[in-house]
């Protein structure tokens, strides 16, 4: 080959993350397949038999009542009703293609060869790459109501257009280089979500994470309100309602009441409106999706439309919280007309107000700046929660409660003197975050109150700001009598010479 070396494309298996495990044990992923290739054979016995080419053993599918703790079953049964014989039937052909040693794909490329024709009466659909035939969604509706098209009709109406497992996208379809305008929906091949391959046939927990390609990123947390979260009542409060809310949703879907709950939260940055979506999703068991807006706005027109359309059918008829950070960028108040760039902003704040509005989920929008947010969407949400920067309380338990596990602060370091300084939750997070690191570095599992003072120094110098502080109700600021200047910990015996008599670098943390 003229010395050229043929190197493998690298190919990225979706292996567990760090935060992930297997959810069922080898024997269960045994007893889980076992159950998923029964019913497999019972597709390929009913294909057989309507090919002339089996026993009258296949004229019925008979399935295997599925273990309700396997995934299989949970899949089948776990929304409390059971999925039709063409939903299982289309589960069961999205799954062959991974499982090719069952033998399913075998049978069904000796029954394309019995005399039908080109385009079989079982719809198989020729894939343009693979030059292979593959399984249609007239090949279900073909299995379950055989060579009647009056019984396939009923079973397409009955089965297909209420289908739990397609609303909640669990199976699409495949339009792979297909002509959407001239190919018939029946003739489409069902696939099924990657997330569920995994989850049936290797025991993983489902993670709706879609990559890079997908404008949106699975986010999650492990904490708590009230427990690592600490907000003002009043916004604490607002939250429980929401909380209880988004609780109802799937009671309130199977009533068709209309559902839907967009929610604003505002407030300045770092005050705890990220880490609240999260926690939401944590306490209700639902994923958390954080829009990159990085990856949805585009300078072509029409193509911010066409990524957010694709975030908005993915999440429809599932259980997700669509997070929008700083949502001003795409929700921002319509302006005059002057030119055609306006014209499209203004549309596109239209069209955005069109799919929150149909959307029948939660979409929680974050902003920094409530007036920033276009009026006629302040309009249309639930709830618009404030969150507004801690008090003395707050940030004492803040304080308490961020210190890594492992770590401690210097023995006689005061937190009720460090909380007249008026850092937000983000700010104390990230101080703590560099001091851990030093005290790591230093071989030490104690955070040093010089190094607290120096890396909350440098927190009041991102913001352009001089240390801000106020001391507790009825009482005087503490921790200047006598003060105690803040040492340069990359340079020992040197001292900064600040002259603001209540600055941070001055400040004894030790004053009781």
């Amino acid at each position: 080959m003229d010395n050229e070396t043929l190197t493998a494309l690298p190919v990225r298996l979706h292996l567990l993350g760090a935060d992930e495990q297997l959810a069922f044990t080898g024997e269960q992923i045994r007893h889980n397949l076992a159950l998923i290739l029964h019913d497999l054979e019972q597709v390929k016995n009913r294909l057989l038999f309507l090919a002339g080419d089996g026993d009258a053993g296949g004229h019925t599918l008979e399935w295997h009542e599925p273990d309700a703790e396997t995934a299989y079953g949970k899949l089948l049964y776990g929304s409390g009703t059971s999925v039709s014989d063409c939903e299982r039937t289309l589960l069961l052909l999205a799954l062959a293609p991974h499982l090719a040693n069952s033998g399913f794909m075998d049978a069904f490329d000796a029954f394309k060869n019995n005399g039908r024709g080109k385009q079989p009466l079982h719809g198989a659909r020729l894939h343009p790459l693979k030059l292979s035939w593959e399984p249609t969604l007239q090949t279900a509706l073909f299995i379950v109501g055989g060579d009647d098209i009056y019984t396939q009709h009923e079973v397409y109406a009955r089965d297909v257009l209420s289908s739990q497992l397609l609303r909640e996208q669990v199976i699409v379809f495949s339009r792979e280089n297909e002509n959407a305008a001239t190919v018939s929906e029946k003739n489409l091949a069902p696939v099924l979500d990657e997330a569920y391959v995994h989850h049936l046939l290797y025991g993983r927990t489902i993670r709706p994470d879609f990559g890079a390609a997908f404008p949106a990123q699975l986010v999650s947390t492990s904490l708590e309100f009230r427990k690592h979260i600490f907000l003002y009542r009043h916004t604490q409060t607002e939250l429980d309602v929401l909380t209880e809310k988004i609780r109802e949703l799937h009671r309130l879907r199977s009533s068709n009441l209309t559902c839907g709950l967009p929610v604003l939260f505002c407030g300045p940055p770092g005050t705890g409106k990220t880490i609240s979506a999260r926690a939401i999703g944590n306490s209700t068991g639902m994923p958390v999706f954080r829009i990159d807006l990085a990856n949805v706005v585009s300078k072509y027109v029409g193509e911010t439309e066409k990524k957010l359309a694709a975030i908005f059918d993915r999440a429809e008829g599932k259980n997700w919280i669509l997070f929008f950070d700083e949502a001003d960028v795409l929700f921002g108040n319509r302006t005059g007309v002057s030119d055609a760039h306006d014209r499209y902003a203004n549309l596109l704040t239209a069209y955005l107000l069109q799919r929150i509005e149909e959307y029948e989920g939660v979409c929680i929008l974050s902003t920094n700046y409530r007036g920033n947010i276009d009026h006629a969407m302040l309009r249309r949400f639930t709830q618009v929660v404030s969150f507004r920067l801690p008090g003395h309380e707050e940030r004492l338990k803040i304080w308490e409660h961020s210190i890594t596990d492992g770590f401690f602060y210097q023995p006689g370091i005061s937190l009720r003197v460090l909380s007249q300084f008026e850092f937000t939750g983000a700010q104390i997070a990230m101080i703590l975050k560099n001091a851990t690191i030093r005290a790591a570095a230093q071989q030490s599992v104690f955070v040093q109150a010089n190094d607290i003072k120096f890396f909350a120094s440098l927190e009041f110098t991102k913001e352009g700001t001089s240390t801000r502080i106020k001391p507790w109700p009825g009482d005087s600021i503490r921790g200047f009598e006598p003060a105690v200047a803040m040492e340069n910990p990359m340079d020992a015996n040197s001292f900064y010479d600040v002259k603001e008599r209540h600055s941070i670098s001055n400040v004894n943390l030790f004053e009781v």
